[in-house]
């Protein structure tokens, strides 16, 4: 893969990352990717998994995705406005500790551009997990950050947007290539 046009947006786990789960807004589906068209009560809180993890608070927790402030800072300065985001809480039950550092992220949009043809995957009713995914980036069209239709869980983001993260200040992050044709 010479130059690619795609990037998926991942975040290195080690077992000292910081794990949560959703606490409220159950009935929120932030990795749908869709705008919500209900009034979104603030804070949506989280809880630390004590069971999981360690102490290291990552720049993002995916899938929900909650992002923190100097990242979702830094992809709105390099062009990216399909983010609405919405204050989040999340709570260490045991020390009672709170952490506000987070905004919970509803990225806007998910495009059906998987090239199925050349992608390799496993479906499971209208969800596909891929072994290697190409995307088309004419379908894709040029979009800087996007939900991918076939898996809503998958971030992408364009080439123009992953040259200019900064990964010297966010550096758990992970951009994979992904082919095209």
């Amino acid at each position: 893969m010479a130059n690619p046009l795609y990037f998926q947006l991942e975040v290195a786990l080690t077992d000292d990352t910081i794990m949560v789960d959703p606490a409220s807004h159950e009935d929120f589906y932030f990795d749908a990717g869709s705008r919500f068209d209900v009034e979104v009560i603030e804070p949506i809180e989280f809880v630390v998994d004590e069971g999981i993890g360690g102490d290291t608070w990552p720049t993002a927790l995916l899938p929900q995705p909650l992002f923190r402030r100097e990242f979702l800072d830094h992809l709105r300065q390099l062009g990216v406005s399909n983010l609405d985001d919405y204050a989040a809480r999340i709570v260490e039950v045991s020390t009672g500790r709170e952490q506000l550092e987070y905004r919970a992220v509803n990225i806007v949009g998910t495009i059906e551009c998987a090239d199925l043809a050349l992608s390799t995957f496993n479906r499971f009713d209208d969800l596909y997990q891929f072994d290697r995914l190409v995307i088309d980036p004419i379908r894709a069209g040029g979009a800087l950050m996007f939900r991918l239709a076939e898996n809503t869980e998958i971030i992408v983001v364009s080439k123009v947007v992953a040259a200019k993260i900064d990964l010297s200040l966010f550096t758990d992050l992970v951009l994979i290539p992904l082919d095209s044709p």
